[in-house]
């Protein structure tokens, strides 16, 4: 169902331009083979969710981009490149109206911030008609704003340049994609990593062409359970030497410790501590391995850094 509008405003009871769309998934679908009704399996729909919101972005920034829009890529999403800020903030009032009552009742989970806006909005009015509203909304603007708008429909940021991002191919998005998530795993879901990748390329490449990017024979295919999963050959390549260097280093160092070691100790400042059984375990494996690579794991705030 399509929606043109925000929830009214508290302060004027006017709503805001808002198009959006709300959907509704039956759980259910009848089996053409089988001959029967089953439920529909929504776990790895619910999981993908981040890939298919960067699909609909994605395809939305191409039809923009069709009508001769500039898009200009966020840290999260996209925006269309010469609106101005003060237009942008006018037709924000009730996402501010929303964040000052989650800072207001000091709400801190995200399912609860979440919810704010379901607890605050107004009840629906039907006392202007769309037309009347565009023409409320327009009023709302100076005539420089109207100007700086109508620029941004040409794709002219009011400098007689054009204000997009540049250009991105899919395989490009595709390797920043891997470069960011490699960062810190060494597997990736493999719909997440292309979500990434179809906000790198918001306006330049499809959802078709970032899926055969990610097919590039540079990339490895793999499944975790039912998960799929991807991985650069790079990345394979410096776990093996890891797992080679680690191998070749068992049993080719002297013992750090030889002593007995004290579980009262001195820290920088001068203050005595007592380190607690594991801290106390950990030092000892430490002190007393030759190998060339250890690995201490804890929990945050379990004592590490103190421990070292």
């Amino acid at each position: 169902h399509l929606h043109t509008t925000t929830r009214p405003l508290k302060s004027n009871n006017l709503p805001q331009p808002h198009w959006h769309l709300h959907y509704a998934v039956f759980n259910v679908g009848y089996d053409m083979v089988e001959k029967k009704h089953k439920a529909l399996e929504l776990g790895n729909i619910h999981r993908d969710r981040p890939y298919y919101e960067a699909m609909a972005h994605n395809l939305m920034a191409g039809k923009l981009s069709e009508l001769g829009y500039k898009i200009r890529r966020t840290s999260d999403a996209y925006e269309i490149a010469g609106i101005p800020d003060s237009v942008k903030e006018k037709y924000s009032e009730r996402s501010r109206e929303v964040a000052a009552l989650i800072e207001k009742l000091g709400l801190t989970t995200a399912s609860a911030k979440d919810q704010a806006g379901a607890w605050s909005r107004q009840r629906k009015t039907k006392e202007f008609s769309l037309s009347q509203l565009r023409s409320i909304w327009d009023e709302q603007l100076s005539p420089a704003e109207r100007a700086s708008v109508e620029r941004a429909r040409q794709g002219d940021d009011g400098n007689g340049e054009f204000s997009a991002s540049p250009k991105v191919t899919a395989e490009q998005a595709a390797k920043q994609s891997m470069q960011h998530w490699h960062e810190t795993y060494s597997t990736i879901n493999t719909k997440r990593a292309m979500a990434t990748a179809l906000k790198h390329a918001a306006g330049h490449a499809t959802p078709d062409e970032i899926r055969r990017a990610f097919e590039h024979t540079d990339f490895l295919h793999m499944k975790l359970g039912d998960e799929p999963r991807v991985a650069t050959r790079a990345v394979l390549q410096q776990e093996q030497d890891t797992i080679a260097r680690v191998k070749a280093g068992r049993g080719s160092r002297t013992r750090l410790i030889t002593v007995p070691i004290e579980r009262t100790r001195i820290d920088d400042a001068g203050k005595a501590f007592e380190l607690n059984d594991d801290q106390l375990a950990a030092v000892e494996h430490i002190g007393s391995s030759r190998d060339a690579t250890l690995i201490v794991e804890g929990r945050a705030g379990s004592g590490k850094t103190a421990m070292m």
